[in-house]
């Protein structure tokens, strides 16, 4: 899983790579830059709360330093307590080279959020409740105008990580 990782640049496509170096083969057509590269970051902690078994998905466009966007996604199920942990590495204030423009998504079961990670969360692992109880970002019933949404958003189709 690549919960720790967070994008930080990336050559652009065509840019000379490591088989250019070595004088390797060359593929026939980079669909991928030849390069990117990554720091370790903690993660922030996204505590989600629902029905024990719930499918958790949370998806957020990033934008890299070269301007190419993907999809950071991950996708799992609420546990026999009612809550889950999942650890982003992106923070949705600014202040990384790589990063999201807009807020991330959230679907527990038939419902739906946005929420904010700030960059010291992700900094330092700190746990960021997104749910049900108290206090916490409440999660709003999916219509049929909003599934519609969310699916030209591209938040169906999840897989776990990164898919670019």
């Amino acid at each position: 899983r690549l919960e720790h990782f967070r994008l930080i640049t990336e050559a652009p496509l065509g840019a000379p790579g490591f088989q250019d170096i070595f004088r390797a083969p060359k593929p026939a057509a980079a669909k991928a830059p030849p390069y990117k590269l990554f720091e370790i970051v903690e993660g922030a902690q996204i505590d989600v709360r629902g029905e024990p078994g719930d499918r958790v998905e949370i998806s957020v466009a990033v934008q890299s330093p070269s301007g190419r966007e993907f999809v950071y996604r991950v996708d799992t199920r609420v546990g026999n307590e009612g809550r889950v942990r999942v650890r982003v590495p992106y923070s949705t204030d600014g202040n990384a080279p790589s990063g999201p423009s807009e807020p991330y998504r959230l679907r527990v079961g038939g419902r739906a959020t946005t929420f904010e990670v700030k960059e010291r969360d992700v900094l330092e692992g700190r746990s960021v409740p997104v749910g049900q109880a108290p206090g916490r970002r409440r999660l709003t019933k999916l219509t049929p105008e909003s599934r519609e949404t969310l699916h030209r958003r591209g938040a169906d189709g999840f897989a776990s990580g990164v898919r670019s």
